[in-house]
């Protein structure tokens, strides 16, 4: 692939992104934090614990439901994602959001808020939600790196219908696997080339 992405055109994509709106659903915003290691953009995810409500050691961003404190979106974002993993609301630049995702499972609509976090943070996990933390190479969902699937059965005889990214065992689909989906498109979007499909 020629065309290499890095931090200043993403934030130049995000910044001027409208992000779509849906108007149903429990409100709720997750952060994508991306950082720079070695001229490659990363992208840090969580692994689910398995006392949660919801999703249960499903692959996700650090997120959660829309508090009456929260002022908006980036708020509950940062929140939860101090929460969650010891993100400190200082260390994120918020780039902007994308377009928003309903989960029919929960009721969710999500919206995704963008940020860049410095290279190797010392997170700290809150164990009652997270399991674990994953940090995935942004080249691994590019089209033409055949981590991309359409389908995933996470149950027996249950299958979800949609875009799938492997990583190692790790297996990102449902709402997480959509948002990168979304992301990637929006990263592509001012290419000429038609590779992301």
């Amino acid at each position: 692939m020629s065309f290499k992405v890095t931090l200043p055109h993403i934030r130049k994509i995000i910044k001027k992104h409208k992000p779509s709106s849906l108007e149903y659903g429990i409100p709720s915003a997750v952060l994508v934090p991306l950082f720079e290691q070695q001229g490659s953009i990363h992208i840090v995810f969580t692994a689910r614990g398995y006392d949660v409500e919801h999703h249960k050691g499903q692959i996700s961003f650090p997120g959660g439901v829309v508090e009456n404190s929260d002022k908006s979106f980036y708020d509950t974002a940062i929140r939860e994602s101090y929460e969650e993993i010891g993100l400190m609301p200082e260390d994120v630049e918020i780039l902007g959001s994308l377009d928003e995702t309903f989960v029919a499972a929960s009721k969710f609509t999500i919206h995704p808020v963008v940020g860049i976090i410095p290279e190797k943070y010392e997170f700290s996990i809150q164990r009652k939600e997270v399991d674990r933390i994953i940090t995935i190479p942004i080249n691994v969902f590019f089209p033409e790196s055949n981590n991309k699937k359409e389908c995933h059965e996470y149950e027996s005889g249950r299958i979800w219908h949609g875009p799938t990214y492997l990583f190692g065992s790790d297996v990102i689909w449902g709402a997480t696997a959509r948002i990168m989906d979304n992301f990637m498109r929006l990263i592509f979007s001012d290419i000429n080339c038609n590779r992301y499909s």
